[in-house]
């Protein structure tokens, strides 16, 4: 998926150098480091965007842009999921708001925020990664890990420290994130209403050492970020979770767009419409009103495979 970033699509190049240097002038030589930073990420992601999609990712952006001029909104966003943007694929609107009641409605279509850079990209790609439960794969030296009890794991006791955890720079990774503070604001005002939760994993010395954070909709769970300080640390999060979903009866876990570490976990692709189907099919799904880890549920030993 393209998650690349072209500013303000109807502002002009000569324009926008204008007001570049128009502030370089107003705030000094203070605002360099700042400009420098916010230009290096921008190339970045523009770059990305190339990678993934080409040019006719880029022109997607600027269709949308005009068709946001030219066209009403077909529901709450620009497009309803099923009429999503093959190039950039999923994408669905630009812009707008980022509040409680549109993120819980977003997730409800099956649709959700993510962007590097402004303006807020909405997307929901023809493709989901998701896990149904009975296709875990948990590895020998994780199950290791569990018995040895390596980490305490816990749910929603830190929810901010996870986010913050997750926009951290990755060692050998191009520092650019796009959780930010306009995000951290929103997930945790989803978090304060119920419709956000988080996995925290500590080590010994009672440090925060990883975690994932996540957003439900009836009985599909759909993972946001995770990170991991310590090895094995986001793995140990969410099989933990996921043994719990299970015993909770949702249906699945939703990792959005496929990468190899959802692979290993046991991760595959459905259609978009497959997925749009389980959405609603499950939507009604309660899960519990406190989200506490169960020391009862063996996730060390837990072979869901053999229950089929």
């Amino acid at each position: 998926m393209i998650t690349g970033d072209l500013g303000d699509l109807r502002e002009t190049a000569p324009a926008r150098w204008r007001r570049i240097l128009f502030q370089i002038g107003k705030k000094g030589a203070a605002a360099w480091p700042g400009l420098v930073q916010g230009g290096l990420s921008r190339a970045f992601v523009f770059a990305l965007s190339l990678r993934d999609d080409g040019p006719r990712g880029l022109l997607g952006y600027a269709r949308m842009s005009a068709e946001k001029l030219l066209r009403p909104r077909q529901s709450l966003f620009q497009r309803r999921p099923e009429n999503a943007y093959r190039h950039p694929d999923g994408l669905i609107d630009l812009g707008g708001n980022l509040n409680a009641a549109r993120l819980i409605a977003a997730y409800a279509q099956g649709a959700y925020p993510w962007n590097h850079a402004s303006p807020l990209k909405w997307w929901s790609p023809s493709k989901r990664a998701v896990l149904f439960f009975s296709d875990i794969r948990i590895e020998k030296n994780l199950r290791r890990v569990l018995r040895q009890g390596r980490f305490r794991i816990t749910f929603d006791k830190d929810f901010e420290g996870v986010m913050r955890g997750c926009a951290r720079p990755r060692d050998g990774r191009v520092p650019i994130t796009w959780i930010g503070t306009r995000t951290i604001t929103a997930y945790r005002r989803l978090y304060a209403l119920g419709h956000a939760h988080s996995v925290e994993v500590w080590n010994a010395r009672n440090e925060l050492v990883g975690g994932l954070y996540g957003v439900v909709h009836g009985g599909v769970f759909v993972i946001e970020s995770q990170f991991a300080a310590e090895r094995d640390a986001s793995k140990a999060g969410f099989v933990t979770l996921a043994r719990h979903l299970k015993e909770w009866g949702f249906v699945l876990a939703d990792g959005k767009v496929m990468t190899g570490h959802l692979a290993n976990m046991g991760m595959r692709e459905i259609s978009r419409e497959t997925y749009l189907g389980l959405l609603k099919g499950y939507g009604d799904h309660k899960g519990p009103e406190v989200w506490q880890a169960d020391p009862a549920l063996d996730t060390a030993n837990w072979k869901p495979e053999e229950l089929l």
